[in-house]
């Protein structure tokens, strides 16, 4: 997943100004439950929302555009990795 931040200001071409990119991995095991939707070429999430309950973790991933759902995993492993992602 590729996500950043930045000031709110708007760029000359009428875009938000994007800064502090960075690339999150999520690694997630002992998966429990899956119902995943939409999923397209390009996926847009309006929001990811990870929660521990009782067995472990669920991964929401709000919709926007493209793939939408939930996972339920036992564990769930996040890497960060600055920059924007190649390719």
């Amino acid at each position: 997943m590729r996500t950043w931040g930045g000031p709110r200001e708007i760029d000359s071409s009428g875009y938000y100004v994007q800064e502090k990119h960075v690339v999150v991995t999520f690694t997630l095991e002992d998966i429990r439950d899956l119902e995943l939707n939409g999923f397209s070429h390009q996926n847009v999430l309006s929001e990811l929302i990870l929660r521990k309950d009782t067995d472990g973790y669920q991964l929401e991933l709000g919709p926007c555009f493209g793939i939408c759902g939930t996972i339920n995993a036992g564990s769930v492993c996040i890497e960060l990795e600055p920059g924007k992602p190649l390719g």
